[in-house]
C-alpha cells in the first residue's frame, strides 16, 4: 500500500506538473498572441504615418509645381505685355518719322 500511495502521489505530482506545464505554454502563447497583436498594430501605425507624411510631400510638391507654373505664366503675360508696348513705341517713332519726312 505504502509504495502504491507512494506511486500514486508521484503519478498526482507529475500530472500536476504536466497540467502546471501546460497552462504555463498557454500563458506565453496568448502572451505572444497579445505582442504580435501589438506590434501589428504599431506597424500599423507607423504605415498610416509614413502615408500621411508621403501625402503631404507629395501635396507640397504639387503646389510648388503650380507656383512655378503661375510664375512663369505671369512672367509670360508680362514679357508679352512689355513686348507689346515695345511695338507700341517702335510704330509710333516710325510714325512720327514719316510725318517729319512728309512736312519736310
Amino acid at each position: 500500500e505504502r509504495l502504491q500511495a507512494k506511486d500514486s502521489k508521484k503519478e498526482d505530482l507529475a500530472l500536476k506538473h504536466e497540467k502546471q506545464r501546460k497552462s504555463l505554454q498557454a500563458a506565453r502563447e496568448i502572451k505572444m498572441g497579445e505582442h504580435a497583436a501589438k506590434v501589428e498594430q504599431q506597424r500599423t501605425a507607423i504605415q498610416a504615418e509614413q502615408e500621411e507624411l508621403r501625402k503631404a510631400h507629395q501635396d507640397k510638391m504639387d503646389a510648388s509645381a503650380r507656383n512655378r507654373a503661375n510664375n512663369i505664366e505671369r512672367i509670360r503675360e508680362k514679357a508679352a505685355a512689355e513686348g507689346e508696348k515695345v511695338k507700341e513705341i517702335a510704330l509710333r517713332k516710325e510714325c512720327a518719322e514719316e510725318r517729319k519726312v512728309s512736312f519736310r
